[in-house]
């Protein structure tokens, strides 16, 4: 927990601020304990108070591709494996909002995964109505199936529940920025891994829900 560290490192200030090399790990640990603590607001803003979308007709390969591209030299550093497999389709929804939602669940599955393992990701056009990414890890990936594996809950348990760099957090978010865009999230979680699937509207949400009432 990012406070409860700067405040031992801050209750031990008095009595060791003549010792240098205690004051250099000052320097370099708090900083970054900051920048979690900021991550981690922005993330209670997006959930708790999501722009409104706007929406336009774009190519959600691009978003996806965009994000394995941001997410490869992670994977690379840990020896993970990342299998895609990319169809042009187009959808209507705010473009960067789906960008940071298709991002945030790879980085999910890459961080969460055992080193020398694969994710893979697909898009596709599910049906008419639908663009589904499904991302999926393998079975030995204890975080990202916890994860999953806790979808059951309502976004709101699964968000507070979760701590910093969990995987459930930014799952939580993902799942707030679909539904903001007419869109789902699913988990499901078998004896071969972890499968979460996105959906995404190809046309107008006000279509696609007269659709699925008919």
């Amino acid at each position: 927990y990012p406070l409860l560290s700067i405040r031992e490192y801050l209750e031990e200030l008095p009595v060791r601020h003549g010792d240098g090399e205690f004051i250099d790990e000052i320097c370099r640990f708090v900083p970054s304990q900051i920048d979690r603590v900021e991550a981690v607001i922005a993330d209670l803003l997006v959930f708790g108070r999501p722009e409104p979308p706007r929406r336009e007709v774009f190519d959600l390969a691009e978003c996806v591709s965009e994000a394995l591209n941001r997410i490869e030299a992670e994977a690379d550093s840990r020896g993970i494996i990342v299998h895609s497999q990319i169809e042009q389709t187009q959808v209507f929804a705010d473009r960067a909002q789906i960008a940071d939602a298709v991002f945030r669940v790879i980085e999910s599955a890459v961080a969460s995964s055992k080193y020398m393992s694969e994710v893979e990701v697909h898009l596709r056009a599910a049906s008419h109505d639908w663009a589904e990414v499904e991302v999926r890890d393998c079975a030995s990936c204890s975080g990202f199936e916890r994860a999953g594996s806790e979808r059951s809950d309502s976004a709101a348990e699964l968000f507070f529940r979760a701590g910093p760099g969990d995987p459930a957090l930014g799952m939580a978010v993902s799942y707030r920025i679909l539904q903001q865009n007419g869109g789902l999230l699913t988990a499901s979680t078998t004896p071969n891994g972890t499968c979460i699937e996105m959906r995404i509207p190809r046309g107008s949400p006000q279509a696609t829900t007269a659709r699925q009432s008919l």
